[in-house]
């Protein structure tokens, strides 16, 4: 970047300042001193005159470029560095030049010599704020001593005190360089400081200033509040009046409502509780009361007979009468009357889990646990079905999961085909379906109910591929002591 700028000197005219061109300034300032010290040792006075106005004007232009650079507010750092900061020799060669001038009485040029010192100095201050002090000093030495020897200085004392000082300003350089951390540090501690204190100034102004504008709007608000206030109070006064009546009623009104509803639903609960436990109670006395197998026809007896006369299955009555229902065991047939989620349903006692507890099965699937007043038992069965021979499964082994299939497939359906008859003459029997096992006490667990319910949902399945209605036969699984201890399968027709 090339600064450039216009000074207008005393003469009324605007010239253009560069780097170069303050160069070149600096070497007429050197060749025209030069000029003058030979004059003055000559005695040729008129030339020296001349000279020396010349140099009076070299001055005032030098002063009033670095007087520009100082007093330009947006890009002063900025011109001075361009100027004079990147080469130290500029600013130096000029101070040495000032120092060493002398001057006839006749002119009265001394001030411009002094104030030329001062615009020097002021530039210097200005370079060291921009962190050039440390060689400042140095180059000035050295281009005092380089000055000196241009112009022929024949002054042995002088080129020794210029040169003793040269010394001093190097050996003060190479100290300061090992000073260097600690003068950045405390320069940046100051510059921090300095910082602080203006951002510190900054922020109270700014406090200040917030705080007498929310002041302000405080009291504007107050004023404006308390004008409002009256009306405000007396609108929320009337709204709380409001909203307390609107509440009060809409209470009122959930009140009535919930209490209606508990009553509604409390009737509904009884009602419900009532016509549960009336056909709970039907049910149960229709399930007490013993049923005779029904009486056929002459077809159904010739049916029957053919059945029969071919050995596979047959019926067997039971000696049953309606003196006394019997006590509840595994595989009875039951209806509950109590239980408040199983009103009115029919199943079967698996078995008893506690004194007063048992574990049945229900008609669509679920397994419910009873206390003995929940259910009432039904009528025994009034007949079974026989079969000569056993419907026999494949062994499993707890390793394996309980699966039913049957030993022998031909002869079992030969079987239930046969018993499949059998009951469709007699078609408004419900059939207790009984798969048992010859599990020992000690393994009666999951697997061995699930393996007995398995095996008599098998037969329920395979009778109802053979046309009888599901809805007539209920399964029920009674492994070991709660069965027959038998592999085995039993049909029971336990109503009508």
């Amino acid at each position: 970047m090339t600064v450039s700028f216009n000074l207008h000197v005393r003469v009324g005219t605007a010239v253009q300042f560069t780097p170069q061109h303050l160069d070149d300034t600096v070497e007429n300032m050197e060749a025209t001193l030069k000029k003058i010290c030979k004059f003055q040792q000559t005695g040729r006075r008129t030339s020296l005159s001349t000279c020396q106005v010349e140099m009076v004007k070299l001055i005032d232009g030098v002063r009033g470029m670095m007087q520009a650079a100082l007093q330009n507010s947006k890009n002063r750092h900025g011109l001075l560095k361009e100027l004079f900061g990147e080469n130290y020799g500029r600013i130096c060669r000029i101070r040495a030049i000032l120092d060493h001038m002398t001057w006839t009485d006749h002119f009265s040029s001394g001030k411009r010599v002094t104030d030329g010192l001062a615009e020097c100095r002021a530039v210097e201050a200005v370079l060291k704020d921009l962190g050039h002090s440390r060689r400042l000093r140095e180059m000035q030495a050295r281009a005092k001593l380089e000055f000196l020897q241009r112009i022929g200085c024949t002054d042995k004392e002088e080129l020794s005190a210029a040169t003793q000082e040269l010394e001093s300003a190097t050996a003060s350089l190479k100290a300061t360089e090992a000073d260097k951390a600690q003068d950045e540090a405390e320069e940046a501690e100051e510059a921090r400081l300095r910082a602080e204190e203006v951002e510190r100034k900054r922020q109270v102004e700014e406090a200040e200033e917030r705080r007498k504008a929310e002041e302000h709007r405080k009291a504007e608000e107050r004023k404006k509040a308390e004008k409002a206030s009256h009306e405000a109070e007396e609108l929320r006064k009337a709204e709380n009046r409001r909203k307390a009546e609107e509440r009060r009623k809409a209470e009122e009104r959930r009140k009535a409502e919930e209490a209606s509803r508990e009553a509604e639903e409390r009737r509904k609960a009884e009602e419900a509780s009532r016509e549960a436990e009336e056909i709970a109670r039907r049910l149960a006395e229709e399930a007490s009361v013993v049923h005779q197998l029904p009486e056929l026809n002459k077809m159904e007896v010739e049916k029957l007979k053919d059945i029969t006369d071919r050995g596979v299955v047959n019926v067997i009555h039971h000696d049953v009468t309606d003196s006394e229902l019997p006590p509840p065991a595994p595989g009875s047939r039951i209806v509950v009357v109590k239980h408040i989620a199983a009103v009115g349903q029919t199943g079967t006692l698996i078995e008893l889990v506690d004194e007063d507890e048992w574990r049945a099965r229900m008609d669509h699937g679920n397994h419910l646990k009873l206390k003995t007043n929940d259910f009432r038992t039904a009528a025994p069965p009034v007949a079974s079905v026989y079969i000569r021979d056993r419907i026999e499964f494949v062994p499993m082994f707890r390793s394996e999961e309980p699966t039913a299939t049957y030993r022998a497939e031909s002869n079992a359906q030969h079987i239930l085909e046969e018993t499949a008859k059998l009951l469709k003459i007699y078609s408004s029997t419900i059939i207790s379906i009984e798969g048992h096992t010859a599990t020992p006490d000690d393994r009666m667990d999951d697997w061995a109910h699930a393996l007995a319910q398995g095996r008599a949902d098998k037969i329920k399945s395979d009778f109802v591929d053979l046309g009888i209605e599901a809805d007539r036969l209920k399964p029920i699984g009674l492994p070991g002591k709660l069965g027959s201890r038998h592999h085995d399968t039993l049909f029971r027709i336990t109503s009508i």
